[in-house]
């Protein structure tokens, strides 16, 4: 079932013709077999399954929409210090 069970990932599809079906096949020279994790990667992410990468770029512009009231938060404060440091002296 693609409900997931352990796993959330559930997969709707997932038969022969399906890319990662099996084993996959190796790159024959050094070079590519070299650079195969980098490019396996990006195919996986950005090709086969990309509704993962969405799920990543989600997840980090919404982590970096909710501290920003903290950052601006701090900058405020940064200011502040370094008003008060001017008014009375050192902390």
């Amino acid at each position: 079932h693609s409900a997931g069970g352990i796993s959330t990932h559930g997969r709707l599809y997932y038969g022969p013709r399906r890319y990662d079906y099996g084993r996959p096949t190796m790159p024959k020279g050094w070079f590519a077999n070299f650079f195969y994790g980098f490019w396996e990667f990006g195919h996986l992410m950005f090709v086969a399954d990309r509704w993962q990468a969405i799920r990543w770029l989600r997840h980090f512009v919404m982590i970096g929409l909710c501290y920003l009231p903290f950052w601006i938060r701090m900058q405020w404060d940064l200011k502040e210090l370094e008003q008060y440091k001017e008014r009375f002296g050192p902390v």
